[in-house]
């Protein structure tokens, strides 16, 4: 069996204090045999992803990785978009001088309402039925 991790979050995201080298050695410890980083980034001003990524740092990072654990672990760099279909055009510019191995979209946000707002007050099948809606225009 081939175990594989491919959303996980460092200290290059908004939400996550882990240090990637530290991840690296739990990975290993735990047998996993491939991991992809996909910290979040956003374009758009208004998300709370807007403006954390420092690429050189997340790239610097990675390389490191790759470097002190290749022959335990195969690491790949990704990243997690959020609300990618709303803003392509953007995405498209800010990325295009960064290869990466993976690209995870993501809803976060309708209609610039986070996510937990969004769903609070309605009921199931509607709150639901609006999700679905937008990861059908992610996918679209």
């Amino acid at each position: 069996m081939y175990w594989i991790d491919y959303h996980h979050h460092t200290n290059n995201s908004f939400d996550s204090k882990a240090v990637m080298d530290e991840v690296c050695a739990k990975a290993v410890e735990k047998g996993i045999d491939e991991i992809c980083f996909t910290e979040h980034f956003s374009v758009n001003p208004k998300a709370p992803t807007y403006g954390h990524m420092d690429f050189k740092k997340y790239i610097s990072d990675i390389q490191h990785a790759k470097s002190k654990w290749q022959d335990k672990l195969n690491i790949k760099m990704g990243i997690e978009l959020c609300e990618p279909h709303l803003m392509k055009d953007e995405y498209k510019e800010a990325l295009n001088v960064v290869e990466f191995d993976f690209i995870l979209g993501s809803i976060h946000n309708i209609k610039e309402e986070k996510l937990r707002h969004y769903l609070f007050d309605k009921e199931n099948h509607t709150a639901y039925l609006g999700y679905f809606e937008e990861v059908l225009k992610l996918i679209t």
